[in-house]
């Protein structure tokens, strides 16, 4: 004997669920297409990428110039020899080759920012010699007076290290200005062949 039988169902109720869900559905697209987007953000920056293109425009730059690394000041000493320092080490904790024009420029960096380096290393040593002078002073002329003479002596360390960072903002400046100068006698030569040619 065979069985019947009959199935009727209204599915309308179903389907616009469905449809609700998935109009829901489309609307976490743009969220999770920009954390997506934030995510390779992240892991590019994470993979030196950029840094390590910033540091090839930086040598490239700097191979450029007239004078290369002796040509830079203070400030660019600091901020490129950073960037190189970071690219380097980025690539070797990679475990990549370190390319020969980006280790000749971190080693000429290294020796132009060593007497920089050194000078700081200097002044803090002076305004430790300073600090120690004092606390010998205090213990043996006793705390009150000690404290006084202290706290003199570290302010003339303070006063000594600002002006050794004056000293070197002062460098800065002269070889802008010899720069410029350099530029002006330049000019003023090939003005003066100019006038001699139209004579």
């Amino acid at each position: 004997m065979a069985l019947k039988a009959k199935f009727d169902a209204d599915f309308g109720q179903f389907i616009g669920e469905l449809s609700k869900v998935e109009v829901k559905l489309r609307a976490f697209e743009p969220a999770a297409d920009k954390a997506s987007a934030r995510l390779q953000r992240m892991a590019d920056s994470l993979n030196g990428n950029k840094l390590l293109e910033q540091a090839a425009v930086a040598v490239n730059a700097i191979n450029r110039i007239d004078g290369g690394v002796a040509a830079l000041n203070n400030g660019e000493l600091k901020r490129y020899g950073t960037l190189i320092d970071q690219a380097t080490e980025k690539l070797v904790r990679q475990g990549r080759e370190v390319p020969a024009a980006l280790a000749q420029v971190k080693t000429a960096l290294d020796q132009a920012r060593k007497p920089l380096e050194d000078l700081g290393k200097s002044a803090g040593a002076v305004g430790t010699s300073f600090g120690d002078l004092g606390k010998s002073i205090a213990s043996g002329l006793g705390v009150g007076a000690g404290l006084s003479i202290f706290g003199a002596l570290e302010a003339g360390a303070g006063i000594v290290r600002d002006q050794i960072v004056d000293v070197i903002k002062l460098g800065d400046e002269y070889a802008r200005i010899q720069k410029g100068f350099n530029a002006f006698q330049g000019g003023a030569a090939t003005a003066e062949s100019a006038l001699v040619d139209l004579r």
